[in-house]
């Protein structure tokens, strides 16, 4: 039997979002991020083996109840 073995490290985020354009938006032209792939409803970027996704979910809607709930810090060169 083949034992298999994890690494504790995070290798990926996805957000979940009614807003695609607007963080599409951010990450491309704020951060300056280069999208890896596009598609209609999401987009998914690359930082070494690191994966970040944004996409619509119909089931999500409005700001969120609790703003401080999910944070993501990104280090950026300024």
């Amino acid at each position: 039997m083949n034992e298999m073995t994890y690494q504790n490290e995070p290798i990926g985020i996805i957000i979940w979002s009614e807003s695609f354009e607007e963080l599409l938006n951010f990450y491309e032209t704020v951060l300056e991020v280069p999208c890896t792939k596009k598609k209609e409803h999401s987009a998914y970027f690359q930082w070494g083996n690191f994966k970040f996704s944004i996409a619509n979910h119909s089931e999500i809607r409005g700001k969120s109840k609790d703003p401080n709930r999910f944070m993501i810090n990104i280090k950026v060169a300024d």
